[in-house]
Parts: structure tokens; C-alpha cells; sequence
């Protein structure tokens, strides 16, 4: 899991950071496939992953245990030829 703090939210630092890493991905570890899995309710997130390509494949019912409720995920994928 990765998190910026509040301050830093809204200046590209993590679009920047994870077009970076899926360039790597891709590019130099040869992969085919990422993915994210993002809680439900996690607007930004759903945000940056749409908006740095990955598609909604599906829903993780009940996938987490968190602060005495159940969580749902999102899961997005981005294959190498969708980049």
C-alpha cells in the first residue's frame, strides 16, 4: 500500500510515480500485466488508476477486514498493449 501525505496531495507526485513504474514494468521487467486492487471507497484512487490507463475488471466482496467492518476492492488491470 502506498499513501502521500495530505500536504503533498493534488501536485502529480504520485501520477508521476506510477507512470514511472509501469514503465519499469512493463519496459524493463517484461511484464505483460498490472494490476490494482483499490478499496471501494477510495475516490482519488479510482481516479489516478482510470486516468493512468488501467481498466475495472471486477469487485473483491468483503476482501478486508478493516477498523471492525468488511471492505470491498476494486480491481483494475493494464495489459502492455493497452499502454
Amino acid at each position: 500500500m502506498v499513501q502521500l501525505l495530505k500536504a503533498y496531495e493534488g501536485h502529480g507526485i504520485m501520477t508521476k510515480a506510477l507512470n514511472f513504474l509501469i514503465t519499469y514494468g512493463f519496459m524493463t521487467l517484461k511484464l505483460h500485466r498490472l494490476e490494482m486492487k483499490i478499496a471501494k471507497g477510495n475516490t482519488k484512487s479510482h481516479l489516478l488508476a482510470k486516468r493512468l490507463g488501467f481498466r475495472q475488471e471486477g469487485v473483491l466482496k468483503e476482501a478486508k477486514y478493516l477498523n471492525g467492518q468488511f471492505i470491498d476492492y476494486i480491481v483494475y488491470g493494464l495489459l502492455e498493449q493497452d499502454k
